[in-house]
């Protein structure tokens, strides 16, 4: 997130920027903070702590293309057709998404 931002605007941002495509942000899927994941140490000593916060969410536009940084192919899959690259901790987060329950995740 930037300073001051919204999460829903960061949401709307993060997706433009890394895939094209614009979305809506809806249900809260979950909120993941997995510590033998989230620790990042940057180039310059410091370091942070990812937690991941993961929104169902409806596309309203934009046309689907890599960044070429963060996102080098974008796609859409079937769940049951979801390439063998796709990491197990995203798999969870889709799985998570589908489930439709209504309260969010913690994990």
């Amino acid at each position: 997130m930037e300073p001051g931002e919204w999460i829903a605007d960061c949401v709307v941002r993060e997706v433009r920027e890394e895939t094209g495509v614009e979305v809506e942000p809806g249900r809260l899927v979950g909120i993941y903070s997995d510590p033998a994941r989230g620790h990042v140490v940057l180039d310059n000593g410091d370091e942070l702590y990812v937690v991941i916060v993961a929104f169902e969410c409806r596309v309203v536009g934009g046309t689907p293309r890599p960044d070429g940084d963060e996102s080098l192919e974008v796609a859409y899959f079937s769940p049951d057709g979801l390439p063998p690259s796709v990491a197990p901790w995203h798999r969870i987060r889709i799985e998570d998404a589908l489930a439709g329950r209504e309260a969010a995740f913690i994990r």
